[in-house]
């Protein structure tokens, strides 16, 4: 989708943030729990997310070939594995040698990769010590995704510019930085159309026709709805905004996650903050506001 828009460039090991006006230098992240991968099936469950670490004795000399053995003197990170052998990168990185190895000629030891058979004495120790954290990156500090399509303008409402800031061609030069703006905006924002002149403006309601001239981005949007320990959930009352605790899922508050904050999906301008909600400003990036 990138490169169907102007001005947006695509981030590799050469990029800085001064390329990508969407580019923070803080990283987004919720910590979750350290898991157990301790069996087949849960390590290889949690190798299609990234490494996991595990933790051995290294033996060399083993009458079953195998080279490690159990206890917990040595880590690596187990990277893959196939339908005969699990495959590890040594933490010392991709030149690691053991100069006294009898095996350092070996193919598996010259890039600090190496394997342990499947259904192997070995294979009991590595997963005995296999563990990774649960991490929730905040990608797109948002949790929103667009569909396109068109629209003729009698089939959408325009936001109201009193309310909020209006999104213009030449205050948003590119389609990414109206989605995330319509994002932030949470419910107050259907979408956004682009007119026959390329000029973006944000939509608060789409209906009726669902053809025309104007090209649509409808914003599906991903919320998340917290139960409190009493076996209810969280919801908000829509006077004092508030939090309250209500019996049933339907009554509860939607909410997403943006930026390290868990925001109000009906009152953006509020996010939860220890037993409350705490109003916030919804910014955007120093790198887009240099461009403003």
């Amino acid at each position: 989708k990138c490169l169907e828009y102007k001005n947006c460039t695509c981030i590799d090991s050469t990029s800085t943030p001064s390329h990508h006006l969407l580019l923070r230098d803080t990283q987004w992240f919720f910590m979750g729990p350290v898991l157990t991968a301790m069996t087949v099936p849960e390590l290889k469950a949690a190798l299609q997310r990234g490494p996991v670490t595990t933790c051995y004795d290294r033996a060399w000399k083993l009458s079953n070939g195998d080279t490690c053995r159990k206890g917990c003197t040595h880590a690596n990170s187990i990277v893959g594995y196939d339908s005969k052998r699990w495959y590890l990168q040594e933490s010392l990185g991709k030149g690691f040698i053991f100069p006294k190895s009898p095996r350092k000629n070996e193919p598996q030891f010259r890039n600090g990769t190496w394997w342990v058979n499947r259904k192997s004495e070995c294979e009991k120790y590595v997963l005995a010590r296999a563990k990774y954290t649960e991490v929730f990156y905040d990608y797109d500090r948002a949790n929103a995704y667009f569909k396109a399509g068109t629209v003729g303008s009698e089939g959408v409402e325009l936001l109201d510019q009193a309310l909020f800031k209006q999104t213009k061609k030449e205050e948003y030069p590119t389609m990414g930085l109206a989605k995330r703006r319509c994002s932030l905006l949470a419910v107050n924002c259907a979408g956004i159309v682009e007119d026959e002149e390329g000029t973006l403006k944000l939509v608060s309601k789409i209906g009726g026709p669902m053809t025309g001239n104007f090209k649509l981005q409808r914003k599906v949007h991903m919320v998340i709805y917290l139960k409190h320990s009493s076996g209810k959930y969280l919801g908000i009352s829509t006077g004092k905004k508030n939090l309250v605790l209500v019996p049933t899922r339907e009554e509860a508050a939607p909410f997403f996650t943006s930026e390290h904050r868990i925001v109000s999906y009906e009152y953006p301008g509020y996010a939860l903050s220890g037993r409350g909600l705490q109003k916030h400003d919804i910014e955007e990036p120093d790198a887009v506001k240099k461009q403003l």
